[in-house]
């Protein structure tokens, strides 16, 4: 909408505007900007979550770590995937086939686009001798941001996601 007038002293609504749009349910509410009278629209907070995900498995059985997301987004984000291992150190998981994991925090995937909603993460066979308790850790970041350093509640652009899977020896 376009509200104009030829003078330049003379505010055509001089209690501002309201404006209501009707959405489907993913968009939350409607605020009013105080210095405009416009209204915005708040979308619902992205929702990420790991799908398929047991909470236990056996030797020779097949793990598959996937992210789902649900609820609204226009930006890109950074996407952090880190694993726990049964003596405390936290990996992180990189896309580098020769390294795919590191002790350095570094995101998994950088500038994740907002019609990408569903991410593979990890597949893999458990391998006799690798028994304990893995705790899964995700989040979508602001691009360019380290949740361990600025913080996660400065940084996050979804709720911080966990997981603890057991793995037989």
């Amino acid at each position: 909408m376009l509200v104009s007038s030829n003078d330049p002293d003379e505010n055509p609504f001089p209690n501002g505007v309201n404006i209501l749009v009707e959405r489907p349910a993913e968009i939350s509410s409607t605020t009013t900007s105080p210095l405009i009278g416009a209204t915005s629209i708040t979308p619902e907070p992205t929702t990420i979550q790991f799908q398929s995900l047991k909470s236990t498995y056996n030797v020779d059985e097949k793990v598959v770590v996937e992210l789902v997301e649900s609820g609204s987004r226009a930006q890109t984000v950074d996407l952090w995937i880190a694993i726990q291992l049964p003596t405390g150190d936290l990996l992180f998981k990189t896309r580098s086939p020769l390294f795919p994991f590191v002790s350095e925090p570094k995101p998994f995937k950088s500038s994740v686009f907002a019609q990408k909603t569903t991410q593979a993460i990890l597949e893999f066979t458990v391998p006799p001798g690798m028994g304990g308790n893995y705790t899964f850790y995700a989040l979508y970041v602001a691009e360019g941001q380290n949740p361990l350093t600025e913080g996660i509640e400065a940084v996050s652009q979804s709720n911080l996601v966990t997981q603890t899977v057991t793995l037989a020896n």
